[in-house]
């Protein structure tokens, strides 16, 4: 008998915990948790804000120490597409050696998911290099906390002409 209501107990309580597991790993901007006090999100505008000044050693300090960077090149005639990796050193380096001001990454939206001690966001943008447009896409970003900031720990993006 006690197994017979255990397994009734279990039957109509278990969807529940899972619904609410459910709604704590989708996040909205205004999503709070123990391990999430601030927006996410603004760990990227601050790097997108560093990126712009072209202030390298602030984009270092968003970023983990093992940071990921990839971007997926477009198939082409005679290549299929491709996933590079991103030397992030490299990259801060072209970063820091631009003429000031001659390009702009216009982050268009910040979409988000969570779970515990991480951020998934997808943000379209478009680049603009000497106040042209270059290209389009989207960013994707892994952001993890350590201790108890986000830190950008994966950056792969797409680029369409």
């Amino acid at each position: 008998m006690k197994r017979i209501i255990f397994a009734l107990m279990w039957v109509c309580f278990y969807p529940l915990s899972q619904a609410q597991v459910s709604q704590n790993t989708q996040a909205t901007p205004d999503h709070t948790t123990a391990q999430n006090m601030e927006d996410p999100t603004q760990t990227i505008k601050d790097f997108f804000e560093a990126f712009h000044a072209q202030d390298t050693t602030a984009m270092r300090a968003l970023t983990s120490s093992s940071i990921l960077q990839q971007t997926i090149i477009p198939a082409s005639d005679d290549k299929d597409e491709q996933v590079v990796v991103v030397s992030f050193d490299q990259f801060l380096e072209r970063i820091a050696t631009m003429s000031p001001g001659s390009f702009k990454e216009e982050i268009l939206s910040y979409n988000y998911r969570s779970a515990t001690g991480m951020v998934h966001s997808f943000t379209p943008y478009r680049f603009f290099f000497q106040g042209e447009l270059s290209h389009s896409g989207v960013n994707s970003f892994l952001l993890v906390r350590v201790n108890g900031a986000w830190k950008i720990a994966h950056i792969i993006d797409t680029r369409i002409k």
